[in-house]
């Protein structure tokens, strides 16, 4: 399931990520979402409302520009996250020391052989249109 938020400075919609299960998986691009002076990464305070009320956990992060791969858990957003609005509407930002890196090791057996779950994941996204391939 896509999840949307308002962004008040563009005056539209936009996309947060997309719900899979227990986990968002949220793609970003590191040199234009990454807030430095937050040291991490922001998302709409509606939008973790949302993922509270759907149970949702996991919070994924893909860098497209980086291929880093990030871990949060929701209820860290909730703890220790702090909200401030930069003009895109209220947001909670995590600062960086609460991420985990990502790297699930773990492999599937498909029509084509072994895949690792990422590639399986990106291919899910572009499939769905949220990622370009």
């Amino acid at each position: 399931m896509k999840l949307y938020v308002k962004d008040t400075a563009k005056n539209q919609s936009v996309l947060v990520g997309v719900i899979m299960g227990d986990t968002l998986m949220k793609h970003v691009e590191r040199r234009k979402h990454f807030m430095r002076v937050e040291n991490g990464y922001g998302i709409n305070k509606e939008g973790l409302a949302e993922l509270v009320k759907r149970h949702v956990r996991f919070i994924r992060i893909h860098e497209s520009d980086t291929e880093n791969q990030y871990e949060t858990e929701v209820k860290d957003w909730r703890d220790f996250g702090h909200t401030i609005n930069y003009g895109h509407g209220t947001q909670v930002f995590l600062p960086m020391r609460y991420y985990k890196i990502w790297q699930e090791p773990i492999l599937e057996y498909t029509e084509n052989g072994l895949k690792k779950k990422y590639e399986i994941m990106r291919e899910v996204l572009i499939k769905k249109g949220v990622i370009k391939p």
